[in-house]
């Protein structure tokens, strides 16, 4: 019965760094915008006014930085998750 062990625990440590990768990096607001990054590597942007230069408006999001790939989560995750 612990043929599959192995795969099991595989599969519980993906489900955990998922939930990981979710939770908030750091949250700084200036200028405007409120910059959010998730353990991801994602990084938004939201804006609440017009930005200095004029480029983006109330309510703009933006995307700066995609979400990693779960393969390379799952080598950065630390290990007691």
């Amino acid at each position: 019965m612990t043929q599959y062990t192995d795969e099991v625990a595989a599969v519980v440590r993906k489900q955990a760094v998922e939930t990981w990768a979710k939770g908030v990096d750091y949250i700084a607001a200036q200028d405007g915008y409120v910059e959010t990054a998730l353990k991801d590597g994602s990084i938004t942007r939201e804006y609440h006014r017009v930005s200095p230069c004029g480029e983006y408006q109330l309510g703009d999001k933006i995307v700066l930085n995609e979400a990693k790939p779960i393969a390379e989560l799952l080598l950065e995750a630390p290990n007691t998750i």
